[in-house]
C-alpha cells in the first residue's frame, strides 16, 4: 500500500483460533460492513498463515454476498477489496413474500442445485415442513442442463418458493446469487442432498 492511510479498519475472524494453520489454502473467513474506502486499511485479526480470505460483505443490513481477496501481511489490498466487491448488488425488496409481521426474525433458506431434481424434491419436502411463520426458500439453479429445476419449482406452486438462475458454475457464485436475491434478516445455506 502507497500513500498515508487515514482510518484503520480491524475485521475478526468468523471462528477464531490460537493457533495458526498448518496447511496451504487455508482461508481467513469473516464479516465486511461496506462500503470500502480509499483512505481506509482494513486489517484481519489473527491471520498468521491465510493467504486468502472469504468475506461475507454487508451494506447497513442489505446482503450483498461473498468475496474472496489475497491477504498480504495480515491486510487486505484496497483495491483488489473494492474490485472484488464491484459485481455485488443488494436485492430489492419487492421480490419478498415473507410475512414480516410474523414472530420471530424473517428467514431465508437457500438451495443450490444443479440437475438434481431427485435430491431437491426430498430436500424442499423437508424445509417446507418447517412451522416457522416467516420464512422463503430460494432455490438457486446453478448452469443446469435442463429447466427441470424451474419446471419443479413451478410445478409445486408454493409462493415461498422461488427459483434463481446461476449460469456460472461454482457453490460460491451460487451462494452469492441466493444471498443477493435474499431479502430476510437470515440467510441459512443447505445442500440439496
Amino acid at each position: 500500500m502507497t500513500g498515508t492511510l487515514d482510518r484503520r479498519i480491524d475485521l475478526v475472524p468468523a471462528l477464531g483460533s490460537d493457533h495458526a494453520p498448518t496447511w496451504d489454502g487455508a482461508v481467513w473467513v469473516g464479516e465486511l460492513r461496506g462500503p470500502v474506502r480509499e483512505d481506509t486499511e482494513y486489517r484481519l485479526a489473527r491471520a498468521e498463515g491465510y493467504r486468502r480470505a472469504r468475506l461475507l460483505v454487508r451494506a447497513d443490513r442489505t446482503l450483498l454476498g461473498f468475496v474472496e481477496v489475497d491477504v498480504e501481511d495480515g491486510r487486505l489490498e484496497t483495491a483488489a477489496l473494492r474490485h472484488a466487491l464491484d459485481g455485488l448488488v443488494p436485492a430489492t425488496v419487492a421480490d419478498s413474500v415473507v410475512d414480516a409481521d410474523a414472530s420471530g426474525p424473517t428467514v431465508t433458506v437457500v438451495v443450490c442445485t444443479r440437475d438434481r431434481v431427485d435430491s431437491l424434491r426430498i430436500a424442499l419436502d423437508s424445509i417446507l415442513s418447517l412451522d416457522h411463520p416467516g420464512y422463503e426458500v430460494i432455490v438457486v439453479d446453478n448452469a443446469s442442463r435442463t429447466d427441470a429445476t424451474q419446471r419443479y419449482v413451478a410445478e409445486l406452486g408454493d409462493p415461498r418458493v422461488r427459483v434463481v438462475t446461476e449460469p456460472r458454475p461454482g457453490l460460491s457464485r451460487a451462494r452469492n446469487a441466493g444471498v443477493r436475491a435474499a431479502t430476510t434478516e437470515i440467510v441459512a445455506f443447505t445442500d440439496d442432498d
